[in-house]
């Protein structure tokens, strides 16, 4: 078949327009479809400091009328912080939202391994913890139980450490992350950066 140059512009134009005009016949439909939902409201807020890290910056999360957890965000209240939170601080929320997380103790009912657990209430875990421990004392002397931990609570594990009498209380991932740069920053200008680390970023 041959084309003239004609027929060519007059079938481009005519696809071209029906293109156009089923694009603007669908645009309501995929409006509607595509709607935002209306956000939760805000019912009140709590005030606290985040855990992610050593820093604790000031936090304020915004909790929803169903007493859900909403968003996260700075608190301006915050001496050292003053309103600023990273983003590992801003999706924390999604450690209070993983489907993962423990809510409840669990006791394993199977084999090693076998992931078989029954929900247990707190008493009956530290129950069966502190059983556990003191057999192995009984057995073994408090030398047979170590403490590897990490975070603002690893100053009750060192408590607990000393009430069994185990020396054997370290802290593996500070050994493997800030705990280099202290040393080096000791060993170099005599004294460690610490954590919160001395910045200024507003006049940096």
């Amino acid at each position: 078949m041959n084309w003239s140059r004609r027929d060519f512009l007059r079938i481009g134009a005519t696809g071209t327009g029906a293109v156009a005009a089923a694009t603007m016949a669908s645009e309501p439909a995929m409006a509607t479809t595509h709607r935002r939902p209306t956000p939760p409201k805000v019912a009140r807020e709590v005030h606290s400091v985040c855990g992610v890290c050593f820093w604790k910056c000031g936090i304020t999360a915004e909790i929803g009328e169903e007493d859900q957890l909403l968003h996260l965000r700075g608190n301006k209240a915050h001496p050292m912080s003053r309103g600023r939170l990273c983003p590992r601080g801003v999706g924390g929320i999604g450690i209070h939202e993983d489907s993962d997380r423990l809510l409840h103790p669990q006791i394993r009912t199977g084999e090693r391994g076998e992931g078989v657990f029954r929900q247990a209430t707190w008493e009956q875990a530290f129950a069966e913890s502190g059983a556990q421990l003191q057999k192995v004392v009984a057995e073994h002397g408090p030398g047979a139980v170590a403490f590897l931990t990490h975070g603002s609570s690893e100053a009750h594990f060192g408590h607990l450490a000393k009430a069994l009498g185990t020396p054997h209380h370290t802290h593996p991932a500070y050994d493997q992350c800030k705990g280099p740069r202290e040393v080096g920053f000791q060993l170099t200008f005599g004294h460690p950066l610490k954590s919160p680390e001395p910045i200024d970023i507003e006049n940096s």
